[in-house]
């Protein structure tokens, strides 16, 4: 027995570009277009998510002897994910607390490239040598 599927189309027009964006969702979900939509972008959120859980708390070690103990390993970096998300907010400046763990990650917040500075932080936070003085 075959399934009929439907086929949405997603077009984005971004500003200043010349063209727009034009996708193609191949479904058999019954839902009215929109909803399709939302529910594909919903997953590439996830995924998102997902891949940076990977990369900035280093989810790879998943593979337990037991299925408890794998989930209880999951249930930790889910933890810690959320712990550095809900302190990103708070203790970044605001120019920089949308930035991904990733890149927090990356950038290190050290060095002459702290990047946890702003004008009304204390001294202790970076340190006064990682100041740039102008």
């Amino acid at each position: 027995m075959v399934e009929s599927a439907s086929v949405v189309a997603k077009v984005k027009w971004h500003p200043g570009e010349l063209y727009p964006r034009i996708g193609f969702i191949v479904t058999n979900l019954r839902r009215p277009a929109n909803c399709v939509v939302n529910f594909y972008n919903q997953c590439g959120t996830a995924e998102q998510w997902i891949k940076e859980g990977k990369n900035a708390i280093k989810w790879t070690r998943l593979s337990c002897r037991s299925m408890q103990a794998t989930a209880a390993r999951l249930q930790l970096h889910d933890l810690a994910y959320n712990l550095a998300n809900f302190l990103r907010t708070l203790a970044l400046p605001p120019e920089l607390e949308r930035w991904s763990l990733t890149t927090i990650r990356e950038k290190r917040l050290q060095g002459e490239n702290c990047a946890c500075y702003s004008e009304n932080w204390p001294e202790n936070q970076c340190g006064p040598s990682n100041r740039n003085e102008t």
